[in-house]
């Protein structure tokens, strides 16, 4: 679903204070403002913002790392205004930027008892690959989930493996 009012652009160094309040608001067990201040300086592009009426409502960030591996590391959307397509907005240009950047597999972690991040993750077609026990500070569990990306004949992706004959 698209939302016409909402904008997604490459984040500031200027919208770190939002961001950082943005994340404390999401997360019993939110980054530190140094971890996100070193996470936009380490991936410019890959670390993305929406914006509503000027104000930063959601953010998503992802790195590259060796080989052809994406990293979701966090996604978060004001909780007014969660389920109204803008995470999946957010993963969409995600997604994009890091086939973009070679990417052929997205992984990420995702806490056991978030259920609503963990069916939008497996909508996209990621799926669970192992449970990180005590994964977050606050002994919570995570689940680590993967989607991989497939080159077809046309040199279009998809989520879906190529047909054989």
């Amino acid at each position: 679903m698209s939302n016409p009012s909402i904008t997604v652009r490459n984040a500031l160094f200027g919208d770190l204070p939002s961001i950082h309040r943005l994340e404390k608001t999401s997360f019993s067990d939110p980054y530190p403002y140094s971890l996100l201040f070193n996470l936009l300086l380490r991936n410019p592009e890959t670390f993305i913002v929406a914006q509503f009426e000027g104000d930063i409502v959601a953010y998503a960030i992802s790195s590259i790392g060796e080989g052809d591996i994406g990293h979701v590391v966090s996604i978060a959307v004001l909780p007014s205004l969660r389920r109204r397509g803008i995470a999946s907005m957010l993963m969409d240009v995600l997604e994009k930027k890091m086939v973009d950047a070679g990417a052929r597999i997205f992984s990420l972690e995702v806490s056991e008892d978030n259920l609503s991040a963990r069916n939008l993750y497996a909508k996209r077609g990621y799926l669970p690959k192992a449970l990180l026990k005590s994964y977050y500070s606050t002994g919570k569990a995570a689940i680590r989930m993967e989607k991989r990306i497939w080159k077809s004949d046309t040199g279009a992706y998809s989520d879906l493996p190529p047909k054989t004959s």
